[in-house]
């Protein structure tokens, strides 16, 4: 039988030239639908301005012209180098932090890079029986974790203090303890324990309005905590008040490996108004206490706030400061029209004003002019180094010239920009925020006076400003839930039949590569009557550091782009990753919420948050009772009007025991739940407007590219089980 030819040979390669064509024509087509997909990525969405015209949509934050380092070299060998005579002049650069004070962590994320020590207010020292009481704030915790994840160690020693919340500085207790042999030794041993297990370098010492007959005790107290941290190779720094010399400086010296005077508070809280370090007060401390301590045993204290002392009245006769944060002190001065005046003789600023009680007030303030001054004095006395009192109060101005020595005119001439600072300006109430302002750098001119190496003047041009946000929301007994970090498969559904059953309406916001694998229930959320908010794509840390404008963007557009492609609406709501469960604290924490508000979205934060997702401290989620109970209190002080709690990221079966507990519960105590658009005075669709039809069209484009993504996940995920199947079972049978 004759050789035929193969069924399907093509001498002439039609087939193959049909074959090629079809090809093309698809590359080409699916190229186009890409380009058209990408060009939607960047191409912000059309959002309808649900708020105030006056909403600026080129809001941004300010940025210094001036760079700081990256990271300051050489910081454990610094550290290390306390109580040895230094090879050279290498001063220190350290700060005091306060976990009660959101202003702290604020300013230490920005100018961690710029420190050679952190020293926390984490250890008190208040009970008779010499106990230790540790309150670590898990904020800064957490950032140092993470800063020890990027390589970057920032050492820190902890400081233990005498001061009790509720009975001030040096309780009768605390001086018991100082006075009984075994209760001092106690608390030694505890504070060499704490430093070895959490691998700090030494302990700080801040015991303070220690009386002259408790001196003695409080020296022999140092004297064991220097022999336990000694042997151990910790250091010890005792932090002591200028000029007051019931304090045996010369000793404590001797024990420690370095005293940090605290050269400030010429006048204090509860005296008459006045300068808080008077220039040639400060120096005249400098030079009487070198005189018996050794300089590089010196770490000299510079201080960066002010007091705000009202006036005299026959009710109040003695009235008492209240502490400002440089940054308070010039709002202050800018909403009252007032001056800010450089005093001439104690080269200390001051202005005084009226407030709506038509009561004076005087404020006496230190800045980055007079850190400038405070700084030179230390640099010409030759001590080891400086301490910031504290982080949050300061003027920024001063992270330009802290680290500079023999200082020159550039030097100088940093601190004629003015940076904003970290506090916030709020008003209204509610858990809905709109950014109406954004920080704004102030100027200074300054007279430098080359003999005493002195700015002996300084004049405010402008002031620096800070954020102001206006809170709305706020509606007696509504509240409305919501969920982030869904969908979810497992925890969604069973959230969603809660919901159904109590008739209860809540807001999703959705995390857009969650949502692209589970259209299904992103469908059944929007058909059930819910909102559905935009939580970004991925879920980024929400910060400039790790986070830009434009990925942001591209975050926020992603997911817009997908829910409109799966529901055909928009949305205008959006609440960022690890989003702010309380109110706004610091200038960090809404850095990048112009981005989204320029986009046209609807910022929703929530002050009831339940932590049932987990613990700030890193622990597994409370119970189920208990997160009833933290939103039934919550909810009763009035904390908030929006309840955070989540579908995705984890095991939420405490969530869904928790909610129909949450909903009965509430509403026996008369509250109504509602959604965000209600507390916003709006409905479901204006918050989520329909598309129109070219838009429709447009978004025809964008769900190809989305169904193409799921199915290649999909193939790839079928194509690893197929693999891991033909592997085993080839095990099985083959041997």
């Amino acid at each position: 039988m004759p050789e035929g030819k193969p069924i399907f040979y093509d001498r002439e390669r039609r087939r193959w030239k049909r074959t090629r064509l079809t090809l093309e024509i698809a590359g080409g087509i699916f190229t186009l639908v890409l380009v058209v997909f990408l060009i939607n990525i960047l191409r912000n969405p059309n959002l309808p301005a649900l708020l105030h015209v006056d909403t600026r949509g080129g809001l941004h934050a300010v940025r210094s012209r001036h760079k700081l380092k990256i990271v300051r070299p050489s910081r454990k060998r610094k550290v290390a180098a306390l109580g040895k005579m230094p090879a050279h002049y290498d001063p220190l650069r350290a700060a005091f932090y306060m976990g009660d004070d959101y202003t702290s962590l604020a300013s230490l994320q920005l100018h961690y890079h710029d420190l050679d020590l952190l020293i926390p207010d984490s250890l008190h020292a208040v009970s008779a029986d010499g106990r230790l009481a540790v309150d670590q704030d898990p904020k800064l915790v957490n950032f140092l974790s993470s800063l020890r994840t990027r390589s970057i160690e920032l050492p820190v020693m902890p400081m233990v203090n005498n001061y009790d919340a509720k009975k001030g500085w040096c309780p009768p207790e605390m001086l018991q303890m100082l006075a009984n042999r075994a209760a001092r030794a106690r608390l030694a041993a505890q504070l060499e324990e704490f430093a070895v297990a959490q691998r700090e370098p030494g302990i700080v010492v801040d015991f303070e309005s220690l009386p002259e007959s408790s001196q003695a005790d409080f020296r022999h107290f140092i004297h064991d905590l220097s022999v336990a941290l000694h042997a151990k190779n910790l250091k010890l720094m005792v932090a002591l008040p200028a000029a007051d010399w019931s304090y045996d400086y010369k000793y404590f010296a001797a024990q420690a490996d370095a005293i940090i005077l605290m050269n400030y508070d010429f006048h204090w809280p509860t005296s008459a108004p006045g300068p808080i370090a008077p220039q040639d007060w400060f120096e005249r401390n400098i030079q009487n206490i070198v005189k018996i301590v050794r300089p590089d045993k010196l770490i000299m204290g510079i201080a960066n706030y002010g007091y705000d002392w009202p006036a005299k009245t026959r009710r109040v006769p003695r009235p008492v400061a209240s502490a400002v944060t440089f940054q308070q002190g010039v709002i202050t001065a800018v909403e009252s029209q007032s001056d800010v005046v450089f005093d001439p003789d104690t080269l200390n600023p001051h202005y005084s004003y009226e407030d709506d009680n038509n009561q004076v007030h005087q404020v006496w303030m230190l800045d980055g002019v007079t850190a400038y001054n405070q700084i030179r004095a230390a640099e010409r006395a030759g001590v080891r180094g400086t301490a910031l009192w504290r982080l949050g109060t300061e003027d920024p101005s001063m992270w330009y010239i802290w680290d500079a020595i023999h200082a020159d005119n550039a030097t100088r001439n940093k601190l004629e920009e003015i940076p904003p600072g970290y506090d916030l300006v709020l008003e209204g109430n509610g858990d809905i925020w709109r950014i109406t302002a954004t920080p704004e750098s102030g100027s200074r001119t300054l007279d430098y006076d080359a003999d005493s190496d002195l700015i002996d003047d300084e004049s405010f041009q402008t002031y620096p400003l800070s954020w102001r946000i206006q809170q709305m929301g706020a509606t007696p007994h509504k509240v409305a839930l919501t969920f982030d970090d869904g969908p979810d498969p497992e925890w969604t559904p069973k959230i969603l039949d809660v919901l159904k059953e109590k008739h209860a309406p809540a807001t999703f916001f959705l995390i857009g590569e969650s949502a692209n694998q589970e259209s299904a229930l992103v469908k059944r959320e929007y058909a059930q009557g819910d909102e559905l908010g935009n939580h970004t794509f991925t879920h980024p840390e929400f910060d400039l550091e790790r986070l830009s404008e434009t990925e942001l963007q591209v975050q926020l557009n992603l997911t817009e782009m997908l829910l409109e492609s799966d529901l055909g609406v928009k949305t205008t709501l959006f609440r960022p990753p690890y989003g702010i469960d309380h109110q706004p604290e610091s200038a960090s924490e809404v850095e990048l919420l112009p981005i989204p508000q320029a986009m046209g979205y609807v910022i929703i934060g929530a002050r009831i948050d339940p932590h049932d997702w987990g613990e700030p401290n890193g622990a597994p989620p409370a119970p189920a009772d208990t997160i009833v109970q933290r939103v039934f209190d919550d909810a009763a002080t009035g904390k908030g009007n929006i309840i955070l709690m989540h579908d995705g990221g984890g095991n939420r079966s405490h969530t869904v025991e928790a909610l129909p507990k949450i909903i009965d519960g509430l509403r026996a105590r008369g509250y109504e739940f509602v959604t965000v658009s209600d507390l916003l005075g709006k409905t479901r669709a204006e918050v989520m407007p329909a598309l129109t039809s070219h838009e429709w069209l447009m978004v025809r484009v964008d769900a190809f590219i989305f169904d193409v993504f799921r199915w290649l996940r999909a193939g790839i995920a079928f194509i690893f089980i197929a693999g891991i199947l033909l592997v085993s079972g080839r095990a099985l049978i083959i041997g």
